[in-house]
């Protein structure tokens, strides 16, 4: 029986639940320098696996948020993905494409939590509150009002906040406070297992390079490494997760579950299903890997779990959030689960801050974006490994098998392959400007508000300190706007006025620009061509106590057609190629980045009024500098 409560702790927001998506939404909060109370009800970090990969785009918030080293420490690098059928192998498929990150990374569940509580403690003054869990809450137009319970000593406490946001998984305790939200979809009666092992044998190598897809009639069995490769002699083990389905799959057996008892993830009940043995496992893995050997080493963990898939009605609530496995839950075909949720994370983040310092000129606007962006995602996601379910688990021997040689037909034809690959890695995310209700215009031609932003060639800064015989400029300092904008809080406005040699300058534009945005709380950047960059000097415009900011917000690009140049990314450059004579004027581009790296506005500057009607989107998202 808990204790009555004592005391009242006063913060920004309160986060419910700290696995991976409240430890990073929480430290988001942090950085930005809100104050927060994050707890869960287990006594640290889990030990358990679970959730063991992250997609390309998931890898790129981490860069954005300076987490992705750690992630790389940790982590092995799955250079594809292979496919066998009745102990053949159909075909493999690698990674690559327009990122920085080509690889499947494979890290377990308790070393992404282990990171990221480690980094709230070492970069912030925050810290979870372990073995405390939320019994309740209650708001109003002003503030939440949560009871928490600490389980140690029995003593209940109240926590007031400004927001409350659950990432407390799919039995969520904020979803489940409020009874305007439904948790609808279905249950699935297929069990499924998997377990951490550590394998040996002489065909192991077969096996450790990729991800892979192992099918024998209906069932599927799957296996990738997790640990990074060992030093050459160090031993002959190495751990893998293998994962499948127990039980037959049958998508005309899921029960429609309308706000009922959810058992997603849930461990089956002991007599449901066989026991996960060692013993077990071998015989599992000889049945799909024959002709191959493999030997079962030491039983790390392994659990077996039901899937649900479902969705929650809306992501807000007035002051309350959902994100994560709160909101959705789904079949964890693809591994997209973990990735969906740390992107929900992300959009919230930057959203709730920018209401917290009061920057947003329309906060209900700016909070209500994250439902409108963020649903339609969930949803597709769900529909996206629903079929992927059906298409892998086909009860029929010759489907399945014409199926998958189908697949691996298809995936020889390049077009074909880059889709696929985009949509396993996320990079295919955009926000549909026509769901969102924060995303600008833009212009024909132009990368499109919603899309992410593209990697391009590193540009060069623009302005150099004069040299002293103390201070020498030693190195020439180039960066691409990722780069840039990494750990950046702000909406970053740049003006990109690259141009070929011959085309005449448009240092009006740029000083305009600069001026124009000195009252607004954002990231200015300005980019021109090197050739159009006389002086590295401070612009005459440029005041005294802007000179800091100038220094880090001036850049060159070097060359303007090298194929991966920013002016090619953005859609500029055919504009300029057919604009060479001097007498022409070639246009400029707004273009508007949100912290999140989304793509928000990118218009065309001919002249000052088409700056000051971009701009004009900037001044309506946004209040002035308190001076």
């Amino acid at each position: 029986m808990s204790k009555a409560t004592t005391t009242t702790t006063k913060v920004d927001v309160f986060i419910s639940g700290a696995g991976p998506v409240g430890l990073f939404f929480a430290y988001q909060m942090a950085m930005r320098g809100h104050s927060i109370f994050i707890c869960d009800y287990k006594s640290g970090p889990t030990l358990e696996s679970r959730a063991a990969s992250l997609t390309a785009r998931s890898m790129e918030l981490f860069e954005a948020r300076g987490l992705a080293g750690d992630f790389i420490a940790e982590s092995f690098a799955a250079k594809g993905i292979r496919v066998w059928r009745n102990g053949k192998l159909l075909g493999q498929f690698d990674y690559g494409g327009d990122t920085a990150y080509g690889q499947l990374t494979i890290i377990s569940q308790s070393n992404t939590e282990s990171i990221l509580n480690r980094r709230l403690e070492t970069d912030t003054d925050s810290r979870v509150h372990w073995e405390t869990e939320l019994v309740s809450y209650v708001q109003d137009k002003e503030k939440v009002v949560a009871t928490v319970l600490d389980k140690k000593t029995g003593q209940e406490h109240t926590v007031e906040s400004t927001f409350i946001v659950g990432a407390d998984g799919s039995r969520s305790k904020v979803r489940k406070e409020n009874k305007e939200w439904t948790f609808n979809g279905t249950a699935e009666k297929t069990q499924f297992a998997l377990a951490d092992i550590e394998l040996s044998g002489k065909d192991i190598e077969e096996f450790s390079e990729r991800l892979n897809l192992l099918s024998k009639g209906p069932d599927v069995f799957g296996m990738i490494r997790l640990n990074p490769l060992p030093d050459e002699n160090v031993d002959d083990f190495s751990t893998y997760r293998v994962f499948g389905n127990l039980t037959a799959y049958n998508p005309a057996d899921a029960k429609i579950s309308n706000n009922g008892e959810v058992d997603h993830g849930l461990v089956a009940k002991q007599g449901d299903t066989q026991a996960l043995t060692l013993e077990f496992i071998q015989s599992w893995l000889d049945r799909f890997t024959d002709p191959y050997k493999l030997t079962a080493g030491k039983l790390i963990w392994a659990s077996q779990f039901k899937v649900n898939e479902r969705i929650v009605n809306g992501y807000r609530r007035d002051r309350a959030f959902l994100i994560g496995d709160a909101a959705h839950c789904h079949s964890p075909a693809g591994g997209l689960g973990l990735s969906l949720g740390l992107q929900d994370a992300d959009n919230l983040a930057w959203k709730i801050s920018d209401v917290l310092k009061g920057v947003s000129r329309d906060p209900e606007r700016l909070l209500n974006s994250y439902n409108l962006e963020r649903y339609p995602l969930a949803e597709a996601t769900l529909r996206a490994t629903s079929n992927s379910n059906d298409a892998s688990f086909a009860r029929n021997e010759l489907v399945g098998y014409v199926a998958t040689v189908a697949a691996f037909t298809a995936l020889k034809i390049p077009q074909v392959r880059n889709f696929v690959y985009e949509r396993a890695m996320q990079l295919n995310i955009c926000i549909d400007p026509e769901q969102s209700n924060i995303l600008g215009k833009f212009d024909k031609g132009l990368v499109k508000p919603g899309q992410f932003l593209p990697i391009h060639d590193p540009l060069r800064k623009a302005i150099f300190p004069r040299a002293t015989a103390s201070k020498a400029n030693r190195y020439i300092h180039r960066q691409t706007l990722r780069d840039i904008l990494v750990l950046t809080e702000q909406t970053a406005v740049i003006y990109i006025g690259t141009r070929y040699s011959g085309a005449a300058s448009n240092q009006d534009i740029i000083e305009k620009f600069w001026m124009q945005t000195r009252s607004l709380p954002v990231k200015r950047l300005v980019i021109q061509s090197v050739v159009n960059c006389k002086l590295a000097r401070h612009p005459t415009y440029i005041q005294e106590d802007e000179k800091e900011e100038a220094q880090e917000s001036f850049y060159n690009e070097e060359r303007i057609d090298a194929p991966l140049s920013l002016t090619r990314q953005i859609g500029l450059l055919p504009l300029l190629s057919n604009m060479l004579s001097t007498v022409q004027s070639p246009p400029g581009v707004l273009l508007v980045v949100r912290p999140d790296f989304y793509i928000s506005q990118a218009q065309l500057v001919h002249n000052e009024a088409d700056l000051m009607s971009s701009l004009a989107y900037v001044s309506d998202m946004f209040t002035e500098k308190v001076k």
